[in-house]
């Protein structure tokens, strides 16, 4: 158990449940966050451990089985959907269970856990957003934009780009807000003023998320497609990249790696320059990490769930 001197996690405890009663949560629907929230941090103990080259096995059961307890679903479907997935044969019924190397089986994991963190985030924003709805007639608002931190780590990697992607938007926002926006006031009031030369950023916005024909596919795109494609990795994903982006290499937008002491190949990672400044990327894991789609397996985990807020959860739309 992790303490910090300077924060009292009973205060906080009582502050989180006041606010959430604040915002209509009702005391059972508290009860099911926690245990969401507690069976998310037991999902990601489990570890996995090879018993060959393409099969897994969970190493230790406690963290699976508490997991299983907070979600009331069977442990031993629970575990053999963690270690394998059902196949269907092309062309006919017939289902067949493939097992999981270590890798892909922790893939499995993680896109659980983010399934289910995912649904939880967006009843919470739907309870907070239903909470504030009124009647009455609104003669103001406050906006808050809150630019997100950039970031670049030894090792970048999809996480990375996505939140720095995020930063982009929002930079680009600002920009038009402060520089664009408030100088086309100043020529209609014919206010005198040094000409503001506007950063832009759209460049780096286009590569990653344009869509043709108005630019080449962006790089989220592509990425997509490359998960869809059979035989697809990491290597064929940053070839693609430079092959559809030779404006952005042109100027600058997007680089190859540098010389130096990373140990990456040219089409194992990629520098984008960004707002904020050049980031180095590691291409390796970007399918896996962009692939958040749950085999059938585990989607039937967590909808057979017994737990009655996680059915409210996975209840069909």
């Amino acid at each position: 158990l992790v303490k910090v001197a300077a924060i009292d996690d009973s205060a906080r405890f009582i502050e989180l449940v006041a606010a959430m009663r604040t915002v209509g949560v009702e005391p059972s629907e508290q009860q099911g966050c926690f245990g969401a929230l507690v069976a998310l941090i037991h999902l990601g103990n489990i570890v996995f451990k090879a018993t060959d080259e393409d099969s897994c096995k969970v190493l230790s059961r406690s963290p699976l089985e508490n997991a299983a307890a907070f979600m009331v679903a069977d442990v031993t479907t629970f575990e053999e959907a963690l270690t394998s997935r059902t196949m269907t044969q092309p062309g006919s019924n017939s289902m067949y269970k493939i097992p999981l190397k270590v890798q892909e089986a922790i893939y499995s994991r993680d896109a659980l856990a983010k399934a289910l963190y995912a649904r939880l985030f967006d009843w919470f924003v739907l309870r907070i957003n239903q909470s504030l709805l009124t009647v009455a007639e609104t003669r103001a608002f406050i906006g808050v934009l809150d630019i997100f931190g950039f970031e670049d780590f030894k090792v970048n990697s999809f996480e990375q780009l996505c939140i720095n992607y995020a930063n982009e938007k929002l930079q680009a926002h600002f920009n038009t807000c402060i520089f664009r926006q408030e100088q086309e006031i100043y020529i209609r009031e014919a206010i005198r003023w040094d000409p503001i030369d506007e950063p832009s950023n759209e460049a780096c916005i286009a590569m990653l998320a344009g869509r043709p024909p108005q630019a080449p596919v962006g790089l989220f795109a592509l990425l997509d497609e490359q998960c869809r494609l059979p035989k697809c990795t990491h290597k064929t994903f940053t070839e693609k990249a430079f092959q559809a982006h030779k404006e952005a290499v042109s100027t600058g937008v997007l680089q190859s790696v540098p010389r130096g002491d990373h140990g990456l190949l040219t089409n194992e990672g990629f520098v984008i320059r960004h707002y904020a400044g050049q980031v180095l990327y590691h291409s390796e894991g970007f399918l896996q990490k962009n692939n958040n789609s749950l085999h059938e397996d585990l989607d039937l985990v967590l909808r057979s769930a017994e737990d009655p807020f996680l059915k409210l959860l996975f209840a069909p739309a």
